[in-house]
């Protein structure tokens, strides 16, 4: 129709209806205000093949009006002519520029997709009207008796962004962790300024100022300083934002939806949201050291050298130790809460009550495991092991702060490690139960889904051609909406799956035995849907499933619930007879070959190559590389949250060297008393970085504790409230005692400086201080 055909080229070129009313000459086109390079706008509708890229795409590719690309299609490679090159600007920005724009016809043919569209975009006439835009919605769900899902984009929108809720919040914990051990470390950097100013305070408390005074002094320089953090933080971020954009698209894009992006956007909300967070945690970490500070009276400021007013080494329990027992006990009642909005605002909850617990349990710890340290440690390093070990107990709630900031630091990033370890094994064991071909072939891609370029089916009687192979299972890969988010739609061949080859998947619940759902899967009679999907929609064997299909929404039995691990929003799986009946649609995403007994996997995918491998682009992995793979996209995915574990390692060991440096400042006088008897400062060094390395066990092994705890919680209440995922807990030993290790040595090494400076106060000026 050649007025539709005016409209759309009004639509998506943005040419005047002037510019489309007549075949314009070379003067009409060079005015066109987006697209200077159109002959004949209706030569693109008109001409197979033609498309139109963006500036940016063609300058990455060299590219110039009228060269060709080649693309992917449902017959493989085939060329494509650039008929014109636009401006980046618009809907042209999308996926960094790697967008194409094409008549929506002659996509159809060569993509394999005759007679169908993904989405009818409906512009409403006078949407400057209140209301008017639901108005037509509600008219155009009528007319269309309720079977399609009329929407607007903004909830297409919100949508696409649920797929990503669980890396969102995966970031948000290591975020939030990251914060905590931030507070730590601006505690100490207060008490620091708190004990090299005891005698302003003295004097400002002789002068009449109030106990309520000093705290708000000292609560308001703790908010100034986080203000002028938190400032300096959304720089780096944003920085640090742009480096790791490219990483971090390149996962989301391999698992949750694919995007490419390639500016960093500051949405000012954030902004300011992250200032106030900044600020407010600063104010909090502040309470402490300013509450320190007021109970100091004029006569302590003067007369007295320590600080510390709860240097007892006792190990008689007081209130914190009582509420470390409180949040033990309550942590796994309140991991059994329900999510709520589908948010496991309980798990989290649990995740804090066991950190908060071993914070406030490490002055205990710490003084107990100083009963074993002191002694060895004197054994280990004679003289300056004993008085390291009598300065750890003797400022143990100083130092149980810094045991328990490298407990936070260590225990978020050992928990990440048996998350992943776990999720990785899981899998792994999945796959070799519930996908046992033994090839995987797929197109543009090496891996099915929203990566690879579906084709014919054709091609698995091609394959079928090549010696060695038995069968080949033809499997397609699909976003489908359900609900808020998209769910994955999988067709296969269950009759080869299930009853030649006598696969079956972990079923957690069925309709009758396992071997009934397989046949009424082959008949079409009902799908089996991932534990994750029931999880999230409340659903079970025996209930109906509403999907949406070309022929409008279908509903369809559940035979049964299985583990799954295709998609943390959910998977549908069905017979692929029943799919291309209800769908229309018969491509492939993965070939899944068979191997004929006594085959070589890599003779038969060496002959695959040479036969298809140009033509398709083929990747084709072996079953052991094919897990292989998914290990490595797992591990790219949490790639981007190991960027703020190794933040959060970095505070820990700055509370180290902020913990000795105010011990330094506290114990002045003794440092002085004990060169001036004799001590070198080779020997004060080792005292220090002695110390250190106590403190370094300490919270290395309360974080392996916690750390494991909390690895169990992320998956048996984080995940399984998220996800309805059953992961076992399985925790990486090796990489856990490297971790230890490390950070054992590397606090010891924090001890450096701190050393230095206690190395370099003259003995006259120690002894005189104050």
């Amino acid at each position: 129709n050649f007025t539709e055909d005016q409209r759309t080229l009004q639509l998506v070129y943005n040419l005047s209806p002037e510019q489309v009313a007549k075949k314009p000459d070379k003067e009409a086109n060079a005015a066109a205000p987006t697209a200077d390079d159109f002959d004949d706008p209706l030569a693109a509708l008109d001409e197979p093949r033609q498309i139109v890229v963006s500036e940016q795409f063609a300058q990455r590719f060299g590219k110039k009006k009228g060269d060709t690309v080649e693309l992917l299609t449902a017959d493989g490679a085939a060329p494509f002519t650039l008929y014109a090159i636009t401006p980046t600007q618009g809907p042209q920005k999308a996926f960094g520029g790697n967008l194409a724009l094409m008549d929506y016809m002659d996509a159809q043919e060569v993509f394999g997709l005759q007679g169908r569209v993904d989405r009818i975009d409906i512009t409403v006439d006078r949407p400057e009207e209140k209301g008017r835009t639901g108005v037509v919605a509600d008219a155009v769900r009528k007319a269309l008796d309720n079977r399609y899902q009329v929407e607007s984009p903004s909830k297409r929108q919100q949508r696409q962004q649920s797929l990503l809720r669980t890396f969102n919040l995966a970031l948000t914990v290591g975020a939030g962790v990251a914060l905590i051990v931030g507070m730590f470390l601006i505690y100490h950097t207060l008490s620091i300024s708190v004990a090299q100013r005891r005698q302003e305070i003295g004097i400002l408390r002789s002068v009449g100022a109030t106990r309520s005074q000093i705290v708000r002094l000292f609560t308001l320089e703790g908010a100034f300083v986080g203000l002028i953090g938190s400032a300096v933080g959304v720089v780096i971020g944003r920085v640090l934002a742009k480096l790791m954009l490219e990483q971090a698209t390149g996962s989301i894009s391999e698992v949750f939806v694919k995007v490419k992006a390639t500016e960093v956007h500051l949405d000012p909300v954030i902004v300011v949201g992250a200032l106030v967070t900044g600020v407010i945690s600063s104010c909090l970490a502040a309470l402490m050291p300013a509450w320190q500070a007021s109970r100091l009276s004029p006569v302590e400021t003067i007369r007295t050298v320590a600080f510390d007013f709860s240097t007892t080494s006792s190990l008689r329990w007081g209130p914190r130790e009582f509420g470390a027992l409180a949040c033990f006990a309550a942590f796994p009642l309140i991991m059994r809460g329900p999510p709520i909005g589908g948010f496991p605002y309980f798990g989290l909850a649990s995740l804090f009550c066991v950190v908060l617990g071993g914070t406030l349990m490490a002055r205990w710890i710490l003084l107990v495991s100083n009963r074993v340290l002191g002694p060895l440690a004197a054994r280990l390093f004679g003289l300056e092991g004993r008085l390291a070990a009598d300065n750890v107990s003797r400022g143990a709630t100083k130092a149980s702060v810094t045991v328990a900031s490298l407990m936070v630091g260590l225990s978020m990033v050992l928990a990440s490690s048996i998350m992943t370890h776990s999720i990785q094994q899981s899998i792994d064991t999945w796959i070799e139960q519930a996908v046992p071909a033994d090839l995987f072939v797929t197109s543009g891609a090496n891996k099915g889904g929203i990566q690879n370029q579906p084709v014919r089916p054709e091609l698995a009687e091609q394959l079928m051609q090549v010696p060695g192979i038995a069968a080949v299972d033809r499997v397609r890969l699909r976003n489908v909406d359900y609900a808020d988010t998209q769910i994955l739609l999988l067709a296969l061949d269950v009759n080869l799956r299930f009853s030649q080859h006598r696969q079956f998947w972990p079923f957690v619940s069925s309709i009758g035995s396992v071997e009934e759902v397989v046949q009424r899967m082959q008949r079409g009679e009902g799908v089996v849907i991932a534990q994750t999907l029931a999880h999230r929609h409340k659903l079970a064997a025996g209930d109906q499933l509403t999907l949406q299909t070309p022929s409008g929404r279908q509903k369809f039995l559940i035979l049964g619930t299985i583990t799954d691990y295709s998609s943390d929003q959910g998977a549908v799986f069905l017979d692929r007879g029943l799919y291309t009946r209800v769908w229309r649609d018969d491509l492939v995403d993965t070939f899944e070959p068979y191997l004929k007994p006594g085959a070589d996997a890599q003779t038969v995918r060496r002959e695959i190559l040479a036969r298809h491998g140009k033509q398709y682009r083929l990747f084709v992995l072996t079953n052991g590389e094919f897990r292989a793979e998914i290990q490595a996209m797992i591990g790219r995915i949490f790639s981007v949250t190991r960027a703020l574990e190794l933040v959060t390692v970095f505070i820990s060991l700055l509370s180290v060297v902020n913990t000795l440096l105010t011990a330094i400042l506290d114990r002045m006088r003794e440092i002085g008393v004990l060169r001036a008897i004799g001590m070198v400062r080779r020997q004060l060094s080792r005292m220090i970085v002695v110390e250190s390395l106590c403190l370094s066990i300490v919270g290395a092994f309360v974080g392996l504790g916690v750390g494991i705890l909390n690895g169990w919680l992320i998956l048996n209440a984080v995940n399984r409230q998220d996800t309805g995922w059953d992961v076992a807990t399985q925790v990486p030993w090796e990489t856990t005692g490297i971790y230890l290790v490390a950070l054992i040595v590397v606090g010891a090494a924090a001890a450096l400086y701190p050393a230095r400076v206690a190395g370099r106060v003259p003995v006259v000026d120690a002894l005189g201080y104050e």
